[in-house]
């Protein structure tokens, strides 16, 4: 594998706050949900946050008593996207020496 393909991979398992209000959050929960967690990179002037941080974040930030019944299923969309995305990656098995 390649350096270039190895970046590829990186970017794939993590997002910035434009993208999570690309995938319907708002700019304040898209700010909230990434307020504590440590950027893992940088693309251009934004920060990169693992997707898989993001998502336990939102988990964690659903369990709110006052949370809007709205606001909740816009997390869960965005949800759900995300654990999409982390899904989609795929390791291709390398295969084991044949032995004779």
């Amino acid at each position: 594998m390649n350096p270039s393909n190895h970046k590829d991979i990186a970017a794939i398992k993590a997002i910035t706050r434009k993208q999570l209000r690309g995938l319907g959050a708002s700019n304040y929960h898209a700010v909230k949900v990434t307020e504590f967690l440590d950027p893992i990179g940088r693309q251009g002037h934004a920060y990169l946050y693992a997707i898989k941080e993001v998502i336990i974040s939102i988990r964690s930030y659903r369990e709110r008593p006052r949370l809007k019944p709205g606001t909740y299923t816009r997390l869960e969309t965005v949800l759900d996207t995300l654990i999409d995305l982390l899904g989609n990656v795929l390791h291709a098995p390398f295969p084991a020496p044949l032995t004779h």
